[in-house]
């Protein structure tokens, strides 16, 4: 019994990869590994910019949930106030 030798967590019993990284292995031999690893700094990774964007997002995310649960008015949500003068 091996682990494969690329995730390093699966036991393979016939070959030196698991089903998934012979799928990573085979494209790679395809299409090359540098367009891959390309492929994946551009997609997967995040520089310090998109991280701060994110956060930011997340955070406004949260207070705007957090004021939802409280029941403060939420800014641009004139929708209530809007009901309420048709009354």
């Amino acid at each position: 019994m091996l682990s494969c030798s690329l995730c390093e967590s699966v036991i393979t019993l016939t070959s030196s990869h698991c089903e998934r990284c012979r799928k990573i292995k085979n494209i790679g031999n395809t299409y090359g590994f540098d367009e891959i690893l390309q492929v994946l700094e551009i997609v997967c990774l995040r520089n310090g910019e998109q991280r701060a964007r994110k956060m930011n997002y997340l955070k406004k995310k949260a207070e705007k949930d957090n004021k939802e649960l409280t029941g403060e008015k939420i800014y641009g949500d004139d929708s209530k106030d809007y009901d309420q003068l048709k009354k």
